[in-house]
């Protein structure tokens, strides 16, 4: 008979023990995909009366800040990107249109130029879900500017859903100050504003699910 074949025999192979030494070895750290602070966001309105207003990222930016001073306010985020827009409108009395133009044509903020538009019918409400073009330099990241990140046309009382996607940067850039001064602020505090970075006096854009608001 084959020795190697015998439980225990000369020719059977063992695997070597396990040495205290290997045990004891220490992972390398794993990488970090992204320490920068990314927030998803949609921001909704209502608007207070009939918009036809050209956007800007500067604009977006503005529309949540902190408060320096009573009159003073700083973009929380230095970089934004528009996923889509949705909005709802009613008109029970006739027609109603909806119209958002991704027509951005500055360089590094080109747009699709294109017109997402859709309108009510009887009782049905006008409802437009508008995303930009993947392959349009508007649907990526963009810094504090006033080049136009899209145009929008609504009547009143239009439900405007904004997702956005804002973004820290990592060189340690300056806080940029909003476009637009602040009444009676508190230091500290964040703020919300419309889309068109107004104070909520003169915005046509009322945030919603928020009361800090300024």
């Amino acid at each position: 008979m084959d020795p190697r074949r015998v439980r225990g025999g000369v020719g059977k192979r063992r695997k070597p023990r396990k040495g205290v030494q290997d045990s004891l070895v220490i992972p390398r750290p794993m990488q970090l995909p992204n320490v920068g602070m990314v927030h998803n966001h949609v921001m909704r309105y209502v608007t207070t009366g009939t918009v036809a207003l050209a956007l800007t990222f500067k604009s977006l930016l503005d529309s949540i800040l902190a408060c320096a001073t009573t009159t003073t306010g700083f973009q929380v985020f230095d970089l934004v990107k528009i996923v889509k827009i949705e909005m709802w409108a009613y008109n029970p009395s006739g027609v109603t249109s909806l119209t958002i133009e991704y027509v951005g044509r500055s360089v590094g903020h080109v747009g699709d130029d294109n017109a997402h538009t859709a309108t009510s019918m009887g009782i049905e409400p006008a409802y437009l879900c508008a995303r930009p073009s993947r392959k349009a330099l508007v649907s990526e990241f963009q810094a504090d500017s006033t080049d136009t990140a899209f145009n929008i046309y609504c009547p009143i009382a239009t439900v405007v859903d904004v997702h956005l996607v804002f973004k820290s940067a990592m060189e340690g850039a300056a806080p940029i100050a909003v476009a637009n001064a602040l009444v009676a602020g508190q230091p500290g505090m964040i703020y919300y504003r419309g889309i068109d970075g107004a104070a909520i006096a003169s915005s046509k854009f009322t945030p919603q699910g928020t009361q800090q608001y300024i």
